[in-house]
């Protein structure tokens, strides 16, 4: 998978076009230190085959299954290759329709007697045609065979949505983004492995609120070490890997994806030293 060096220098332009548009400045490839900077290095020269089989959302799953056991696994509802394959009617009147070789290209139904099967398909069909990630260098998306799965809608009874995503170095996981969303609000916080607040920020599209971390269900219970531990074994193989989790009623974990690139690395992280600190726990492969 290693690329020659015309590929290498084409793929760096590609890169620093978008990520100068995103981030006001290019990325530093000589000697990076910030994590922003070593996400683009990690592309261009760290292509892992494992990658692009992790963060299948469909292959994925063996991954998981294998090193942290099925119970995290969410039931499959159905597999297509083609949107005019899905089955509507064969699904429950809640569930998630996610495209498994691509970053939030997912259809959420709360109740199928008023979904557009048609719409659905046709937004199926686009995303199917994009090259989902190509123009920011994220390769790996581009080495999947597509296809459309089905799981249940996994929320809370107030129609919430909490996620906990551990930042993981070489296994370790030593940051962890907590989220809950709820319509169209998210409200987030950084914690260490510890659940101590972090100070860390990035821009968001979405209205958006801090967490209060002692509302957070079961940061204190015994799902914090087992996400901790489930995380480092799916992680430990990769330099950095985010680990994203679904957590219900505060105890139950469900694994949701592998992150290799969040936000493509190319939004702003504040404080700056924030990406300093990142970018010292990444040890890039020799």
């Amino acid at each position: 998978m290693a690329l020659g060096w015309r590929e290498r220098r084409r793929e760096r332009r590609r890169i620093a076009e978008v990520f100068q548009r995103r981030m006001g400045r290019p990325p530093r490839w000589w000697w990076p230190r910030d994590f922003s900077d070593k996400l683009q290095w990690l592309k261009v020269h760290h292509r892992d085959p494992r990658i692009a089989r992790v963060a299948d959302k469909l292959a994925g799953r063996d991954w998981v299954a294998d090193r942290a056991g099925p119970d995290l696994l969410t039931p499959l509802l159905g597999v297509w290759k083609r949107p005019a394959e899905i089955d509507f009617e064969a699904l429950p009147d809640r569930f998630v329709l996610k495209l498994n070789a691509a970053s939030q290209r997912n259809v959420l139904c709360r109740d199928r007697a008023g979904l557009d099967p048609k719409a659905v398909r046709a937004r199926f069909q686009h995303w199917l045609a994009e090259d989902f990630g190509a123009d920011k260098g994220e390769w790996h998306y581009g080495q999947m065979p597509r296809c459309i799965l089905a799981e249940p809608l996994l929320e809370e009874p107030d129609g919430s949505l909490w996620e906990w995503k551990p930042f993981c170095f070489d296994g370790e996981a030593k940051l962890v983004l907590v989220l809950r969303k709820r319509g169209d609000e998210v409200a987030s916080i950084y914690l260490d492995r510890e659940g101590r607040p972090v100070e860390m920020s990035r821009p968001r599209k979405q209205p958006h609120v801090r967490l209060d971390p002692d509302a957070i269900p079961g940061r204190t219970g015994d799902a914090w070490p087992r996400m901790l531990d489930a995380a480092r074994r799916i992680a430990l193989p990769f330099p950095y890997l985010r680990v994203d989790f679904i957590v219900l009623g505060g105890r139950e974990l469900r694994f949701e994806e592998a992150t290799f690139f969040p936000l493509s690395g190319m939004t702003p992280i504040r404080p700056l030293a924030m990406d300093r600190q990142l970018g010292e726990w990444l040890k890039l492969p020799r």
